[in-house]
């Protein structure tokens, strides 16, 4: 995307959202949006997506604009509620996007659902209605279903945010264990830091409105995640430098970063 910027309404009542967003994600990469809340993180994620045109710049991937890309290969999204259809068991969510595409016959959909289903670790479920279901479980589910299709593109707008702690930490390891096993590109936007660091490869701070890219930080830690790396002062070394590019000084200048960080690619 370049020079990238949203706004909505006309006139005294006009509100800027993002301003000169120029931003490139390599494919099969894993990039977390943060920032105070209203920066603009989910407008974004809505740009990339097509759901909302950008008022100034554009959005390009593969060289398409997000209509015509979504048009053979369709996103997936996950969002922070779940969104699963309360009337549809477990199986007939994670079809449902199967079956609106028309991707094989019924068997193979069935299959096919039932494969990410076992993915996610909802095996013994597929029968199950989205309120006989844990938080967790109902976003396992809302994964699975975003997977299904096969979308080489997956944006996330805080998909663990409603969950508890333990749940979270949990969620976000699946998630990475689903990532590397069916790589995709993961734009994901989250208000955790420590999520961020665990989760990317580079996580892009936004100044709050209209949103800006204050700076890109590249995550060199190694993966798999895992407790150890949790653990490690790198680590916190990452998370102390994304606390300081968003809440600053007392003068509300961003404080020296720890460790290296990345500039905006072109």
């Amino acid at each position: 995307m370049a020079q990238v910027g949203k706004c909505f309404g006309t006139g005294a009542a006009a509100v800027r959202a993002l301003q000169g967003i120029t931003l490139g994600l390599a494919r099969n990469s894993f990039v977390s949006l943060v920032g105070h809340s209203g920066c603009g993180k989910s407008t974004l994620l809505r740009l990339v997506s097509g759901l909302e045109g950008c008022t100034e710049g554009e959005v390009r991937i593969d060289g398409l604009s997000p209509a015509e890309y979504g048009r053979d290969r369709p996103f997936g999204f996950v969002f922070q509620d779940a969104a699963l259809m309360p009337w549809k068991t477990v199986l007939e969510n994670v079809r449902l996007p199967l079956d609106i595409l028309g991707i094989g016959n019924a068997a193979a959909r069935d299959a096919q659902a039932r494969a990410f289903i076992e993915l996610v670790r909802l095996s013994g479920f597929e029968n199950r209605f989205p309120a006989h279901l844990s938080g967790g479980m109902r976003q396992r589910a809302s994964i699975a279903r975003a997977l299904a299709y096969g979308p080489e593109v997956l944006l996330m707008d805080e998909p663990f945010g409603a969950l508890d702690d333990f749940t979270r930490r949990e969620m976000g390891d699946e998630l990475l264990r689903i990532w590397a096993e069916r790589q995709s590109t993961v734009l994901f936007v989250t208000h955790s830091l420590p999520e961020a660091v665990l989760l990317s490869d580079r996580v892009v701070v936004l100044d709050p409105r209209p949103g800006r890219v204050r700076q890109v930080v590249d995550i060199d830690l190694a993966r798999p995640r895992d407790a150890a790396v949790r653990r490690s002062p790198q680590f916190a070394r990452y998370v102390e430098q994304l606390e300081s590019l968003i809440f600053g000084g007392d003068d509300g200048a961003p404080a020296p970063a720890p460790v290296a960080a990345s500039g905006v690619p072109a």
